[in-house]
C-alpha cells in the first residue's frame, strides 16, 4: 500500500522587498526576504535559510526517529 503525503504552502509579497509564507500545518506565517547580499532585508528568513532549515530539520528528525527505534 502506497502512502501519499500532501503539503500546501503559499507565499506572497507583503510590501517592498519582503513577503510572507504560510503552511496549512503551522499556526503562523514566516516573514521572508532576499538575503541582504542581494538587496534584501536584515532580520528576515531568506529562501536560502529556509532551504537549509528544511534539510537540517529533516536530518534531525530522522536521526531522532532512528535513535528512538
Amino acid at each position: 500500500m502506497e502512502n501519499e503525503h500532501t503539503y500546501r504552502v503559499v507565499a506572497w509579497w507583503s510590501s517592498g522587498k519582503s513577503g510572507l509564507a504560510k503552511s496549512d500545518s503551522a499556526p503562523s506565517a514566516i516573514h521572508f526576504a532576499a538575503p541582504p547580499q542581494f538587496g534584501g532585508l536584515h532580520g528576515r528568513w531568506s529562501p536560502e535559510d529556509l532551504l537549509l532549515s528544511a534539510v537540517a530539520s529533516c536530518f534531525t528528525t530522522t536521526f531522532r526517529a532512528l535513535a528512538e527505534y
